[in-house]
């Protein structure tokens, strides 16, 4: 009998409900479990308490702290430290890039982006080694 993995878990971090459903649906049609958030405290239980496998977190959140935040909060958290952090945002210029990186973050994609290319960033994200640095795209 072969064993079956569980699926990947996937936080989705964004004041847009639409934007969340979307890429929520999108991952779960792909076979991943999605847990959502709109501001960086709920983003920071659920990453502390459900251990997903990635999350994916916009710099506009609800709320008083940003997705940079909450992105410092998980690197700086012993539990969270190793969790893949991809920020996906509408701000586009290479200084919110460089803030992104500041923040700790694995991967910074712009908005829009569309469900097929974050998915495919996100495993190949989950694929390279830990030591490998920010992945470019």
């Amino acid at each position: 009998m072969a064993c079956q993995s569980s699926p990947k878990r996937l936080l989705i971090v964004d004041d847009s409900r639409e934007e969340r459903e979307m890429y929520a649906e999108w991952f779960r049609s792909q076979g991943w479990t999605t847990l959502q958030a709109d501001t960086a405290t709920d983003g920071l239980r659920l990453a502390q308490e459900l251990n997903p496998d990635a999350a994916i977190v916009d710099v506009w959140l609800r709320g008083a702290a940003s997705g940079l935040d909450l992105t410092e909060w998980l690197k700086h958290d012993m539990a969270t430290a190793m969790l893949p952090v991809v920020i996906l945002s509408g701000l586009a210029f290479p200084a919110d890039r460089r803030q992104a990186l500041r923040a700790g973050c694995d991967l910074f994609l712009t908005k829009p982006c569309l469900p097929a290319v974050l998915s495919r960033a996100v495993t190949e994200l989950l694929e390279r080694p830990a030591s490998a640095g920010m992945l470019r795209y």
